[in-house]
C-alpha cells in the first residue's frame, strides 16, 4: 500500500513537472513558408503572363472568397475564373510586384498569409499608377502540396483613399 502511495505521488509529481516545462520549440515551418511563397509568386507571374491554365492549376476547384472587382462571394473555381477572366481579356497587364509586407501563421495543415503587396501595370503598353494591394490568403496542405482554398484581394486603404481624393478634386468647381 504504502509503495503505491509513492508511484501515484511521483507520477503526479512528473506530470506537474511536464506542465510547467516551456513548450517544445514551435516547429520554423520554413519548407512551407517558402513552398506558399513561391506558390503565391507563381499566381502573380501567371497574371503577368496572362496565363489562364496556370492561373487555375494555383487554386482549388472549391475556393472560396473576394477579388478586388468581385461583388460577391466567389465559390469555386469557375466563379474565380469568370471574375478573374475580366482582367486578363483586358489591355491592361501586370508589368511587376513586390512584397511591402509579408506574414505567414500556420494552423497544423492550413496556412493563413496576409501580406500587402505593390502592382505595377501597363494599358495599351504604357505605365499605369501603381497599386497597392492588400491581401488574405487560405492554404491547405493536400495529398503533400499547398493550394490557396480561399482569398480576400483588395485595394489597400492608401490606394481608395487617393482615388477619394482626386474623385473629390474633379468636383470641385
Amino acid at each position: 500500500m504504502r509503495w503505491s502511495l509513492v508511484l501515484i505521488a511521483t507520477l503526479a509529481l512528473a506530470g506537474v513537472a511536464k506542465a510547467q516545462s516551456p513548450p517544445p520549440a514551435a516547429d520554423s515551418r520554413a519548407a512551407d513558408t517558402a513552398a506558399i511563397r513561391a506558390h503565391i509568386d507563381s499566381i502573380f507571374k501567371a497574371y503577368m503572363q496572362k496565363d489562364r491554365a496556370a492561373i487555375i492549376a494555383t487554386h482549388a476547384k472549391d475556393w472560396r472568397g473576394f477579388l478586388t472587382s468581385s461583388r460577391g462571394i466567389l465559390r469555386g473555381i469557375d466563379d474565380y475564373m469568370a471574375d478573374a477572366d475580366n482582367g486578363l481579356k483586358s489591355d491592361w497587364r501586370m508589368t511587376a510586384y513586390h512584397f511591402v509586407d509579408y506574414d505567414t501563421v500556420f494552423r497544423r495543415h492550413i496556412a493563413i498569409v496576409n501580406y500587402v503587396a505593390d502592382v505595377d501595370g501597363e494599358w495599351q503598353g504604357k505605365p499605369t499608377q501603381p497599386t497597392r494591394l492588400r491581401v488574405i490568403d487560405i492554404y491547405e496542405k493536400r495529398g503533400g502540396k499547398w493550394n490557396q482554398i480561399a482569398s480576400n484581394t483588395s485595394l489597400h486603404p492608401d490606394i481608395v483613399d487617393a482615388q477619394v481624393k482626386a474623385a473629390a478634386a474633379q468636383c470641385r468647381p
